[in-house]
Formats: C-alpha cells, sequence, structure tokens
C-alpha cells in the first residue's frame, strides 16, 4: 500500500537510497584480517600503536599506501583488520603489507620483511616485526649486569651474590641469592617496571632467603631507575621516588 504521506513516502525512499549506497560500497572493498608479532617476552610502553600498512609493491613513492589502519598495541600478537578498496588493486598487480609499532612517534619495531598480499587471500596474515635501533638504544645505562649492595636500607650480605641481568631488548634474568628467576621489564626513559619473575624454588639458609625475598620485594615495587653519574650504582626506585634497592655495575 503506497503511504498518502508524502513526508512518509520521501522517507522510504531515502532509506531504500541509503541501504543501496551501503551495499555498493560494501561490494567495492573488503577487510584483510591477521596479527603482528614481535620475538621478545615484554609488554610495550603504554601509549604504543600499530600501523598497518597495504601497498603497491611496484612503487616506492608514498602514494603506493593503498589503505591503512593503527591499533593501539600492548602485547605480541596484535590483532589488526584493515579495510581496503578492492575495486583499486589492479589483476595483475603486486601488493605488500607492512607494520610497524612506534610510542609517541618514536618507532619502537618494523616489518622485518613485506608480506606478500594476495586478494584471493584476506584472513590469517602474520607479519614479524623487530626491534629497530632506536629502541635498542631507548634505555642507555640500564642494559646490563648489576650485583645487588643494598636492599631497603641493609647492605648485602658479603658472601651471597644477588644478581639482576637487563638486556635493551628488556629480558630480565638474574639470582635472588639462592634462586635464579626470568622475565621481563618495561623500560620508558627513566621508568621502569618488571613483569612477573619465574625462579626456581630451591629451600637455602634464612638470611639468604630473607636477602633474597626483600630484593623480589624491591623489584615487584620498582618503578622508575637512577644511575649515578659518580659511582655509576643504579637505583631502583618506588612510585614516590623512595630508594628500594642499590646495585652495582659487574
Amino acid at each position: 500500500m503506497t503511504p498518502r504521506d508524502p513526508n512518509i513516502r520521501m522517507a522510504g525512499l531515502l532509506a531504500a537510497a541509503m541501504a543501496a549506497s551501503t551495499t555498493a560500497a560494501l561490494a567495492d572493498g573488503s577487510t584483510i584480517t591477521g596479527s603482528v608479532v614481535y620475538l621478545e617476552r615484554m609488554l610495550l610502553p603504554d601509549g604504543s600503536e600499530l600501523r598497518v600498512t597495504l601497498e603497491d609493491a611496484a612503487t616506492d613513492a608514498d602514494a603506493a599506501v593503498l589503505a591503512e589502519v593503527t591499533v593501539p598495541a600492548r602485547t605480541s600478537p596484535t590483532p589488526f583488520a584493515l579495510d581496503y578498496p578492492a575495486t583499486d588493486l589492479a589483476g595483475e598487480g603486486s601488493y605488500a603489507l607492512q607494520a610497524t609499532i612506534s610510542q609517541d612517534g618514536r618507532p619502537l619495531f618494523a616489518s622485518a620483511d613485506p608480506v606478500a598480499f594476495d586478494p584471493a587471500r584476506t584472513d590469517g596474515y602474520e607479519l614479524l616485526v623487530r626491534r629497530v635501533a632506536e629502541a635498542d638504544a631507548a634505555a642507555p645505562g640500564i642494559a646490563g649486569s648489576w650485583r645487588l649492595v643494598d636492599v631497603g636500607g641493609t647492605g648485602a650480605l658479603d658472601d651471597v651474590q644477588s644478581t639482576l641481568t637487563i638486556g635493551a631488548d628488556g629480558s630480565v634474568t638474574g639470582n635472588g641469592g639462592c634462586n635464579g628467576f626470568g622475565g621481563s621489564a618495561t623500560i620508558e626513559g627513566e621508568r621502569i617496571s618488571f613483569g612477573p619473575l619465574a625462579g626456581t624454588l630451591m629451600a637455602c639458609a634464612d638470611p639468604i632467603n630473607r636477602q633474597e625475598q626483600a630484593f623480589h620485594a624491591a623489584l615487584s615495587g620498582t618503578a622508575a631507575f637512577r644511575i649515578d653519574a659518580g659511582t655509576g650504582e643504579l637505583h631502583l626506585l618506588d612510585a614516590g621516588g623512595s630508594e628500594l634497592a642499590r646495585l652495582a655495575a659487574e
């Protein structure tokens, strides 16, 4: 039955036109899905972003980017869904997917190699990214091996070695004095936080156990660090800036 009210009839015509336009737009495009992975066992700094691009591999110009998407990134893998104009792709063209992870404009990870994109397959892509040189130098001075000197205002036992090694990639290993441990750290400028540290479960004498427990408590509460310019010692600080532990370079 045809509506008598011309406004109702016009609304129906507009709705039909919008539906047809949406259907056409969907027909002209498609979505690529997949994930971006890195090999380091670490959390990304707050504010990190993943950018995935679909590029025309036949050119080197900036205009070769056919589509892109940016999403928040925190860990590996990070999933993505990239909408692209399917009708703009030439039948015999050559296309590639690339990914970068950055924080505040500073590149942290980038594609090791472009991943070829086949328009006949739009899902299940995995893009491997590797740390870039700037990221490796993001925390100068703290990467290296350290030996506990003081924890909670108490000097370390003379005959016990409590150690901490921090890699440029955020990896963490060490020994509390009795048990070895390992894990990762997130480093942003002079801020550092240690993730869960898995370790062995050997039983030791009480003085050693107490130092080990105090050392792990200090690592768990660490929010920042400072390296003394005079002594070269590493100071681990809590969120309020109070010292939790002091370590000497090995």
